[in-house]
């Protein structure tokens, strides 16, 4: 459901795997540390 919500607004959709994206990037380089 999640992901056909995103699916379903492809602006929206593309701002949030980015937001998904960084955030995981972000929490890994603080792990690294």
């Amino acid at each position: 459901a999640y992901v056909q919500t995103i699916m379903s607004m492809p602006g929206i959709g593309m701002i949030t795997s980015l937001a998904i994206k960084a955030n995981s990037i972000s929490h890994s380089l603080w792990v690294v540390r």
